[in-house]
């Protein structure tokens, strides 16, 4: 069974390169998401990521995700499953998108996808869990437009 398809969005106006550099560098999550303030891992596929996600109830839970597509400056999706895929398994991708190249207007998306015969136990959690990454979608926003008013 699949969860509709989920996606948050916003509009960035910044170089793609600097959305980018703050999206795949995990190290620095701190100083600005407050939805994943910690993660630490490469960026390659086949690769495990170590993340903190901050749930619903205000707690930080420690997880790891899988990479599993990266294509610098414009995606990558990271997955995570329960046992195996058929139980549950949850698709996580972060795209960069022009919408005025010239402009530096670009569209950040953050989709969902989770599929798996567990599914129905987990979605309301899940779909509590995932409007948590709107938040995300704006505190990066909210970086890289103080990043440029300071020059970096």
């Amino acid at each position: 069974m699949n969860t509709p398809f989920k996606k948050h969005e916003i509009t960035v106006v910044a170089p793609q390169n600097l959305i980018w550099w703050v999206i795949s560098d995990f190290s620095q999550f701190y100083l600005w998401n407050s939805v994943v303030p910690y993660g630490s891992g490469s960026l390659k596929p086949g690769r495990t990521l170590r993340v903190s996600l901050r749930m619903t109830s205000g707690k930080v839970s420690l997880s790891s995700c899988f990479v599993n597509k990266v294509e610098r400056n414009h995606f990558f999706v990271l997955s995570r499953r329960l046992l195996s895929k058929r139980l549950l398994y949850l698709e996580h991708a972060f795209i960069i998108e022009p919408i005025n190249e010239p402009e530096n207007e670009f569209k950040f998306t953050q989709t969902l996808k989770a599929e798996g015969i567990l599914c129905p136990f987990f979605i309301r959690r899940l779909r509590a869990q995932w409007e948590l990454f709107n938040v995300m979608n704006h505190d990066l926003k909210y970086y890289i437009n103080k990043l440029q008013n300071h020059g970096t």
